[in-house]
């Protein structure tokens, strides 16, 4: 239905699958069932049995469809030359349903390996996302095991911490004179890179970033589709809000020891002070990381079969994401997701007249904002503010990461963690 324009109809079947466990839910079988009075089939029966057959239609472990439905125009997409081109073709990063079609009527592409030679001979003309997205394609699409995903984080928070520290030698910044150091910030006429708190106690400059590695992993899934790597500044004040221009080093410093293998999205180096910066990229760990080579990491069960035939560490999806410490934790509420909950919560935020988002919790005119520097502090407030307003009811009880899938699945642990 999705390569077909069926947004609409897709978006519905996603979204119900995990509310909707029986017909009855959605729809008063009619009595008696299958016949009227004229023993003529009802369209209530009929749409009833859809329904049912639809909900019978569960993925087995590989994701294939083990009961096929017999809806007309889904057999019927299903036998179109044009929606198999597009369900092939979007399996390419950046690739939508109508860039597909495109290439499908004005190219006459219809697989992967048609577009790779399109692209190769300069036939087809990609963005740069796509081509990173067709490169990797095999590498990408499989799934990411816990122990690696750690590790790509920890390769991350490393080289921001490592970065961090070298800004606060080069710049001559001493967290034990913090307090002049920031006097004579305050009276440079351009603010530095990574401003300092205002606080006169020492910090270790080592311990100011934090880095949590969000999505399925947080919510204690056994594999991932990709990394998402929140770093922010530690809560509390004698910390920076603001970490400034890290992002840029950090990728230097990745992209330099070849961690980083591909950009797709973020190295700008334009920094805007009390804003967030975003990085999306393709990354792959050292070999010494995995079994054999003096690491812990299993190569079999970290992907090792590579589609090029060789044998090595499986290149990865990586997201970085630099947030101020005031917006961390609302930060890494919505980046641990799942999109049902998000969802969710944003709708009841919604009901009750506030915005809730990756940035802050505020009134929906923007008027009022309700800091919070964790995620339980959020709920917290949510459970205040619902509980106020009339048009919600109930209030917003804790939820733990591994509790945010909603769609029957649970995590096996008991909470998120961050790293070190």
């Amino acid at each position: 239905y999705r390569a077909a324009r069926g947004k609409a109809i897709s978006r519905a079947f996603k979204q119900a699958d995990h509310l909707i466990n029986d017909a009855a839910e959605v729809l008063d079988p009619p009595k008696p069932l299958g016949k009227t009075k004229r023993s003529k089939k009802s369209s209530s029966d009929d749409m009833y049995h859809r329904v049912e057959e639809l909900l019978s239609i569960k993925p087995d472990d590989d994701g294939e469809l083990s009961i096929k439905p017999t809806f007309g125009l889904l057999e019927a997409l299903r036998g179109a030359e044009q929606h198999q081109a597009v369900v092939q073709l979007t399996r390419v990063h950046g690739i939508g349903p109508v860039t597909a079609r495109k290439l499908w009527r004005e190219h006459h592409v219809s697989s992967v390996k048609e577009l790779r030679e399109a692209h190769r001979t300069g036939r087809v003309k990609l963005q740069h996302d796509q081509a990173v997205g067709i490169k990797h394609l095999e590498d990408m699409e499989q799934r990411i095991p816990r122990d690696e995903v750690e590790a790509i984080g920890r390769v991350v928070q490393n080289a921001a911490r490592d970065a961090y520290v070298e800004y606060m030698q080069e710049s001559g910044h001493d967290r034990s004179s913090s307090s002049s150091s920031s006097s004579s910030s305050s009276s440079s006429s351009s603010p530095s890179p990574f401003p300092l708190s205002s606080s006169s106690v020492v910090v270790d400059p080592h311990s100011v970033v934090e880095a949590t590695i969000c999505g399925s992993f947080r919510r204690e899934r056994d594999s991932s589709g990709d990394v998402d790597v929140l770093l922010h500044p530690r809560v509390g004040d004698d910390y920076p809000d603001d970490l400034g221009n890290l992002l840029a080093r950090v990728l230097a410093k990745l992209t330099l020891n070849g961690f980083l293998i591909d950009h797709i999205k973020g190295d700008d180096n334009a920094h805007v002070v009390g804003e967030p910066d975003t990085y999306f990229g393709v990354c792959k760990l050292p070999i010494e990381h995995f079994e054999g080579h003096g690491g812990t990491l299993s190569l079999p069960k970290a992907g090792i079969a590579r589609s090029s035939g060789g044998e090595g560490p499986l290149c990865r999806r990586l997201d970085i994401k630099v947030y101020p410490q005031r917006m961390a934790s609302f930060a890494m509420l919505y980046f641990t997701g799942s999109g049902h909950f998000n969802r969710s919560m944003r709708l009841l935020c919604k009901k009750a007249d506030l915005s809730l988002s990756d940035r802050g919790l505020a009134t929906r005119d923007g008027k009022v904002e309700f800091p919070c520097a964790t995620e339980r502090a959020i709920f917290e407030q949510l459970d205040r503010l619902f509980r106020a307003s009339p048009r919600v009811e109930g209030g917003c009880e804790y939820k733990a990461p591994n509790e945010r899938e909603c769609n029957g699945k649970m995590g096996k642990g008991q909470s998120g963690k961050q790293i070190g």
